[in-house]
């Protein structure tokens, strides 16, 4: 018990020996900045700037070690800021920011930071970079607040930057992730475009292109979905127009469960219905926001299995 009350104070003493050093360096780098402020862009000048970065950056550290996260984060952005806007290097500012985003544990804060990081990364041309933190902004969105509108935004950013930087894979992966965000929050039409340009992305890759039929079937049921919630008869108009089209056709498995499915909800065959989901679901599990969207399929099914 003793040893364990020695412990925590030697560490409590560590700790406040680390935010007494880091108030020091912060008090040394703002008495640093007001001199280069005054003066000219001179040599002394720089090597003031340099050494308040010096500072300003070990006063971040300290901060952190001692747990004053707010405070390490505020000191790694200000170095950040001092990078970009005086040594005009936008790679090391973004480095920075990220280190700052990394520090504090809100996410709105975070994503402050992690947004400043992206702009300097794509000034540097590091585009795959800058799409990591926006996937990671998203994810926090996501996980954290549940914010699906930020999140599908953040991803969709990411695609763009991961295709920038010729990282087809990790692009196809944000894609897919805005296409289940938007299915998942009740956008079923935007869900299904994203789907169908995955599918035209897919295809357009020897490695990829047999996963085609499985997104393209996943995009139909979700919009055959949609249709059945907005309109009042039966039309499958856009549904055929989706199957027809040359960069999307798939004539495979998936084509013979979409189109048993159709005449299904046509006859109001409840039965051939629950066979079709139980031969396809033994080859290929669907998941939560296909099982969503059939459920809509089976409530009309047995609507018209009555009349």
């Amino acid at each position: 018990m003793t040893f364990a009350r020695t412990t925590t104070r030697a560490v409590s003493t560590d700790k406040d020996e680390y935010a007494r050093k880091a108030q020091q360096c912060k008090s040394k780098a703002e008495q640093l900045s007001v001199k280069s402020s005054s003066s000219s862009y001179t040599t002394a000048s720089i090597l003031n700037t340099r050494q308040e970065i010096k500072l300003t950056q070990l006063a971040a550290e300290s901060f952190r070690i001692s747990g004053q996260r707010y405070d390490s984060a505020s000191s790694y952005a200000k170095t950040a800021s001092l990078f970009v806007e005086t040594l005009h290097d936008p790679q090391k500012g973004a480095e920075l920011y990220t280190e700052a985003a990394a520090v504090v544990s809100d996410s709105s804060f975070a994503n402050e930071y992690y947004r400043k990081a992206v702009t300097n990364h794509c000034d540097s041309r590091q585009y795959d970079k800058a799409a990591m933190l926006e996937e990671r902004m998203g994810n926090n969105s996501y996980t954290q607040n549940k914010d699906y509108e930020s999140a599908i935004d953040a991803h969709k950013r990411a695609s763009k930057l991961y295709a920038a930087a010729n990282d087809l894979d990790s692009a196809d992966r944000a894609l897919e992730s805005v296409a289940y965000m938007l299915a998942k929050v009740g956008k079923f039409s935007e869900a299904v475009y994203t789907y169908q340009q995955l599918a035209i992305s897919y295809s357009k890759q020897n490695l990829k292109k047999f996963n085609v039929p499985v997104i393209m079937l996943k995009a139909n049921i979700l919009l055959i979905s949609d249709c059945l919630q907005q309109q009042k008869e039966l039309d499958f108009s856009e549904v055929r127009n989706m199957m027809e089209k040359n960069d999307c056709r798939f004539e495979s498995r998936e084509h013979i469960f979409l189109v048993d499915m159709i005449q299904c909800i046509v006859k109001g065959d409840l039965d051939k219905f629950a066979d079709c989901l139980f031969w396809y679901n033994s080859i290929a599990e669907f998941d939560d926001i296909t099982l969503l969207a059939l459920e809509t399929i089976k409530d009309t099914i047995t609507e018209r299995s009555k009349m």
